[in-house]
């Protein structure tokens, strides 16, 4: 054991050296690679998802995008139709009470002249009958 530290410690760099300094910062290097490699194992093991490529995430943003714009098309067109449709039930309603008023004014009218009518039927009636 003695015998292997001395010959590795003959062989390592003098640590006040850049050359230590470089294999220092190749290890860490390789450390940090290797952690990085095993989270990356963990996480597909637990099934966790990979974030998806960009052109993927544009696509998708895209799509959704074209579908508001599609919503808010027809959203606008719906409240388009439904003011016309408001204007339309209202003028079927003017229409309607001016038919209904026009037909009250007739009978009204008509019903006038035969309340008018009425008492000289019945003084020729009664004179008719010999009453009068």
């Amino acid at each position: 054991m003695i015998i292997a530290s001395a010959i590795l410690a003959e062989t390592l760099p003098d640590p006040n050296s850049y050359a230590a300094i470089g294999w220092v910062c190749v290890i860490l290097a390789a450390l940090a690679f290797g952690i990085n490699q095993v989270m990356e194992l963990v996480n597909r093991a637990r099934g966790k998802a990979p974030h998806p490529p960009n052109a993927q995430l544009e696509a998708a943003v895209e799509a959704v995008a074209e579908r508001v714009a599609a919503l808010e098309e027809w959203k606008e067109r719906l409240i388009a139709k439904m003011e016309d449709d408001k204007t339309a039930v209202i003028q079927a309603g003017e229409d309607r009470a001016s038919r209904i008023h026009q037909h009250i004014e007739a009978d009204r009218n008509a019903t006038d002249k035969k309340i008018n009518e009425l008492p000289e039927r019945i003084i020729s009636i009664l004179k008719n009958t010999g009453a009068i």
